[in-house]
């Protein structure tokens, strides 16, 4: 079943070619079943990898970018729709209206903030909507043990963690997106 997946992910490469690989990997597996992105607009670093591999015959490539950061971003080619929104909060909302999951790969800050902010609202009943940080080489393990930190000073509950953000390698993404499939 072909599902609208919300990516989060960097615009910048990173540290040598492993998260690039990564990202090209995760757009073959796009293509191969067919799913429709949306993602943060700029073209750039791992984000570009991600959408210019995909077939535009057979995924529907949305981008959501902000009014402030379009004017850096200009030139913009590898996307079948183009949402301008206010500010962040707008791209939340856009994002979690088009989504029916979401994939982080890795990123800097604003792919942490988006996966935070998603975390957070699963948290508060805001959405249902699952999220699965792609964790391939250990990119995400430090957040993962900042998390489990937390559980063991007793500022977050280990079921809330576990119930409410994934971490996951890349072979795995087919099994932990089949409920996703069928609630679709």
């Amino acid at each position: 079943m072909k599902l609208n997946i919300g990516f989060f992910l960097g615009s910048k490469f990173g540290k040598g070619t492993n998260f690039s690989y990564l990202t090209k990997k995760v757009a073959k597996w796009v293509n191969k079943n067919s799913h429709n992105i949306i993602f943060g607009g700029t073209e750039t670093g791992i984000m570009k990898d991600l959408v210019v591999n995909l077939d535009k015959n057979e995924s529907t490539i949305t981008a959501i970018i902000t009014k402030g950061l379009i004017k850096d971003h200009n030139e913009l080619n590898y996307f079948d729709e183009l949402i301008i929104v206010e500010d962040l909060r707008k791209r939340t909302e856009q994002f979690l209206l088009r989504s029916d999951v979401f994939l982080a790969l890795p990123g800097g800050i604003g792919t942490l903030f988006e996966i935070i902010e998603i975390f957070n609202k699963r948290v508060l009943g805001e959405t249902s909507k699952k999220i699965l940080l792609i964790n391939d080489f250990d990119y995400w393990g430090p957040l993962k043990n900042l998390l489990e930190h937390m559980i063991k000073e007793e500022f977050l509950e280990e079921k809330i963690m576990l119930k409410n953000i994934e971490f996951i390698n890349f072979c795995e993404i087919d099994e932990r997106l089949k409920d996703v499939k069928n609630s679709s």
